[in-house]
């Protein structure tokens, strides 16, 4: 046995075959009496530190609870649906009709001349005036675009209906005064005015309806990730069973970055500058808001902290700037463990210390005496040695056979008996004469 002078901090063995039951057990009422700051164990947290505490981890083991459950807020808005929308450009531009019966071409068959249907009731929006001053001398036309427009064949007086339309009036008292362009659908893009996830940039309003491609025209999407932290647990055996000490606060980390989004299409005057993109006049309503915000969002998620410079997708492309990049805090929690002891009064271990809070056992040739607890935490239960227990043997016995001892100690007792009944006999009988 191995004498015990004082408890000592030593790397722990693990008693076997010890019921898991006996682990000791967290409660969240418990950790909060402990905590230098007010903090709350999730179930999960409470759950996977108990789950460690079962393996009988030694003093000074370190593990890792993994990433805090964190669900970010989800955006708010959806995309309402074709028809139920309106753009910033909508919303900004003025709306008018046109000052004369104008003769136009198509800007995609120059052979052909065309008037407006109802020319005098169609209602055009005026991009000479959503951005005033802002073409920087790129153009002096008079820009104008409709939703929908009806123009007649001059040749022949045909009909035919061109959607997204832009009217440049370049020359208004000549016999053709301006161009058409049809398929200019930027001003119609979806991207509704009143969606909080996007801010609308026109350079100018007046290039764009010719530039199709999107040049002048830009949208711009902050993203933001919180990220969640890692929690590490490190036993300590100074602490008693059930004690939580959170060293380390935790705290999200975080990533931001700025996407300035451009639409691009396939049409051929796209600046060679700027990627063709797979989109068009018939394609142009499933590019929504919601689906670009979710192809920048799975860009921005999918990606580290570095900074880069473009990314192609299918409705275009964005630029991506002011990024920023903190990382999260690791929680750093201690929790308590402890030992039970079985020693004698002097301090000799009857067994080797066993993990967690036992109760008494059992020890042949000794009795439990007492049972108190270490400063930190550890239950001892000290014992003593047994009484031997004292045997009275009988006042006469006979001896066994064979036995020569006691055959001689029989007669010697017989023999003095026998003298002493004689002398007896003597003394009463003189005294009668």
């Amino acid at each position: 046995m191995k004498q015990k002078n004082s408890k000592k901090k030593m790397v722990r063995t693990t008693a076997a075959g010890l019921s898991l039951v006996m682990a000791p057990v967290l409660t969240a009422s418990h950790v909060l009496s402990v905590y230098a700051q007010p903090a709350v164990l999730t179930p999960d947290e409470q759950s996977a530190i108990n789950n460690f505490l079962s393996t009988q981890p030694t003093d000074g083991t370190v593990q890792n609870l993994g990433k805090i459950d964190y669900t970010p807020a989800p955006s708010i808005y959806t995309f309402p649906g074709a028809g139920n929308y309106s753009t910033k450009f909508k919303d900004t531009a003025p709306r008018t009709t046109l000052a004369m019966d104008y003769v136009v071409r198509n800007y995609y068959n120059t052979a052909d001349t065309y008037k407006v249907k109802n020319w005098n009731t169609v209602q055009w929006y005026d991009t000479t005036l959503f951005t005033p001053g802002a073409s920087g001398g790129l153009s002096l036309s008079h820009w104008y675009w409709a939703p929908e427009v009806t123009l007649i064949k001059q040749s022949d007086n045909s009909e035919i209906t061109l959607k997204n339309v832009g009217l440049d009036i370049n020359d208004p008292t000549g016999v053709i005064s301006g161009t058409i362009y049809p398929g200019v659908f930027f001003p119609d893009f979806p991207i509704p005015s009143n969606d909080p996830r996007f801010t609308v940039n026109y350079l100018d309003s007046v290039e764009e309806t010719y530039y199709v491609n999107g040049n002048y025209w830009s949208f711009t999407v902050p993203m933001h990730e919180d990220l969640p932290y890692d929690t590490i647990v490190t036993i300590d055996e100074s602490l008693k069973t059930g004690e939580v000490e959170e060293d380390v606060a935790g705290a999200l980390g975080n990533k931001q970055a700025e996407y300035t989004g451009r639409i691009s299409n396939r049409d051929q005057r796209a600046s060679s500058w700027i990627p063709v993109a797979n989109l068009d006049s018939s394609n142009y309503m499933q590019y929504n808001s919601d689906v670009i915000y979710s192809d920048i969002e799975n860009d921005f998620l999918n990606t580290d902290d570095t900074n880069r410079n473009r990314i192609n997708f299918d409705w275009g492309f964005a630029e991506v700037g002011v990024t920023s990049y903190t990382a999260p805090v690791t929680r750093e929690l201690r929790v308590g463990i402890d030992y039970t002891h079985f020693v004698t009064e002097d301090g000799t271990e009857l067994q080797p210390k066993v993990y967690g809070l036992q109760g008494v056992a059992n020890f042949s040739g000794y009795e439990y005496v007492s049972t108190h607890s270490e400063p930190n935490g550890d239950r001892v239960h000290v014992y003593k040695l047994a009484p031997t227990p004292v045997t009275t043997p009988s006042s006469t016995a006979t001896p066994k056979t064979g036995d020569t001892t006691n055959v001689f100690s029989y007669v010697a007792m017989m023999f003095t008996g026998l003298i002493a009944g004689v002398g007896a006999f003597f003394v009463k009988r003189k005294k009668f004469n």
